[in-house]
């Protein structure tokens, strides 16, 4: 005997189980979709600003050439001195930093954004490629990196300069 015939509401409800399997079935695999922390930063540069609806709490940060710098809760927490000013809610406020030139800024904030993840394994007392190519820069520039990471508090970035500081000193 089938129910199906005799039962109007339960025929429908098997064809709409059947239905949400295959949309279930449509969905793409979630452990394949790219790390949010790292295209935030990206994401929150293509809206300009008041047409932006944002979910997370954002920082700004102003250089000395007057070039604004958006970054993203997470990867601010990389700074002691900007984590401070979230937690004191100042989020979504301009943070002035006259020491720091933009081009000095950009890389203070690329850096962040590629060491902002906790779950990244990383060697202790080894660069990455990544960090190798990063530091591949004048000394001129380390040493404003050096001052920058100073200023904003950031002791993985200040420690990493000053380790390329040094290497450039003994050689």
């Amino acid at each position: 005997m089938d129910l199906s015939s005799s039962f109007p509401s339960f025929s429908s409800f098997l064809l709409s189980k059947r239905r949400m399997i295959l949309e279930i079935s449509k969905l793409p695999d979630m452990s394949k979709l790219p790390d949010m922390s790292k295209l935030l930063p990206i994401l929150l540069k293509e809206f300009p600003e008041g047409q932006r609806v944002s979910m997370w709490n954002v920082i700004v940060l102003k250089s000395s050439d007057g070039e604004t710098f958006e970054m993203g809760e997470d990867v601010a927490d990389m700074s002691t001195m900007l984590r401070t000013l979230m937690k004191e809610g100042r989020t979504n406020a301009i943070v002035p930093l006259p020491s720091i030139k933009a081009a000095t800024l950009r890389k203070v904030v690329e850096f962040c954004i590629q060491h902002g993840d906790p779950d990244a394994y990383e060697v202790p007392g080894r660069l990455s490629e990544w960090d190798d190519s990063f530091f591949r820069v004048d000394t001129d520039v380390l040493v404003e990196l050096h001052s920058a990471a100073h200023d904003l508090e950031i002791s993985k970035l200040w420690f990493l300069c000053w380790k390329r500081i040094e290497n450039r000193i003994k050689t």
